[in-house]
């Protein structure tokens, strides 16, 4: 299945971080021990960054796409926009 091969990637920690309906499905692949661990080495490449001043606070997100196929959505391109 899609999400689970999703959901065996080390970024896909953040999935429990996002909350709601992806949080939920995420509960049935993932631990709380592999959010707890903190961000992922991949951080750089999936992830996010809040900067203030003088930090950069980098953590893992999901992209757009990440969380279509956490919740099973499907895209069927039709010719029409």
């Amino acid at each position: 299945m899609a999400r689970d091969a999703l959901l065996s990637q080390p970024h896909a920690r953040a999935a429990l971080l996002h909350g709601g309906i992806v949080w939920r499905l995420a509960r049935e692949s993932i631990t709380n021990d592999n959010v707890l661990i903190g961000p992922t080495e991949d951080v750089f490449m999936h992830g996010d960054v809040l900067q203030t001043e003088n930090l950069e606070f980098w953590d893992d997100k999901l992209t757009d796409q990440d969380i279509d196929v956490s919740c099973g959505v499907y895209k069927v391109f039709t010719g029409m926009f």
